[in-house]
């Protein structure tokens, strides 16, 4: 539904036009909030429950303290081993907060043989090549992120709120994550796509994602070493939020589980009663 992105948000100070959904964290990255879109039985999913987000690297003490303000008791951090040792979170820092990580490697394989990096470092590449590499990586993100997203769904099920969950950006891992929650609340694609584009919005990605001042382990690994030499305009494929990417991904599901409530169901094993669960929790 259109326009649901403006919907108003609770302790936003009104200033801008995604404030409403974008958390007031000077340390943040695309940490926002998933409340206010309209659901298909009428009611509407509820604010300050479940937020998206980036890498949370770069929060600072005052964030942590609006956080804990909030009540924010979970964080389901997708990244890999490779991706948070570039950028540590501070969560295990902090003993009431639920910080769930996975033990995976970035450079592992693709369900075609090749992961992210590894097509990447191919001669020649050119931006229009990225960009298909780009949205080629969410049928991957689709089937290589089960585990994570079933396990979303689960704490969710269980009333472990509010929850965050993220990856490095907050647009490809996280938007798949967030269409799929929003599409089993009954949100409407148009208003999910939505979503999913709003981080070009209040991501200057070329700034976060490129920038040189990371600190000690930027352009470590080989992946940043190759980001740190390529010509940005081959790299902006990979720092947009561009719809067809999130349209690729339900393409996916549609043509492999029969919609995204089939891979929910199927794939992810979330049956209907943890469904209704969720949904009373996550509607008003």
């Amino acid at each position: 539904m259109k326009g649901a992105a403006l919907a108003t948000s609770p302790g936003n100070d009104g200033k801008g036009p995604h404030s409403r959904r974008l958390l007031p964290l000077k340390g943040g990255r695309n940490f926002r909030d998933l409340g206010g879109y309209p659901a298909a039985d009428g009611r509407t999913v509820k604010w300050g429950q479940v937020y998206r987000s980036g890498a949370t690297t770069h929060l600072t003490d005052a964030d942590y303290r609006y956080l804990s303000a909030i009540g924010l008791r979970v964080v389901c951090d997708f990244r890999s081993n490779e991706e948070r040792l570039d950028e540590p979170a501070r969560w295990p820092e902090f003993p009431a907060i639920d910080y769930c990580i996975w033990d995976y490697s970035r450079e592992d394989g693709s369900e075609k043989g090749k992961s992210l990096t590894a097509s990447l470092m191919q001669p020649g590449l050119t931006a229009e090549k990225v960009r298909i590499i780009a949205i080629e990586s969410y049928d991957d993100i689709v089937e290589r992120h089960k585990e994570k997203f079933r396990e979303v769904f689960r704490r969710l099920a269980d009333g472990r709120l509010p929850l965050v969950f993220n990856c490095s950006a907050g647009k490809d891992r996280t938007g798949v994550a967030a269409a799929l929650l929003l599409t089993a609340l009954g949100v409407a694609r148009d208003a999910i796509v939505e979503d999913y584009a709003l981080s070009d919005k209040v991501v200057d990605f070329e700034k976060e994602l490129l920038r040189t001042n990371l600190g000690e382990t930027a352009f470590k690994d080989e992946l940043s070493l190759w980001v740190a030499r390529t010509p940005v305009e081959v790299l902006r494929p990979l720092l947009r939020s561009d719809p067809e990417y999130i349209e690729r991904a339900f393409a996916c599901l549609d043509a492999r589980y029969g919609g995204a409530m089939g891979y929910i169901r199927g794939a992810l094993e979330i049956d209907d009663g943890t469904l209704n669960h969720i949904r009373e929790r996550l509607l008003e």
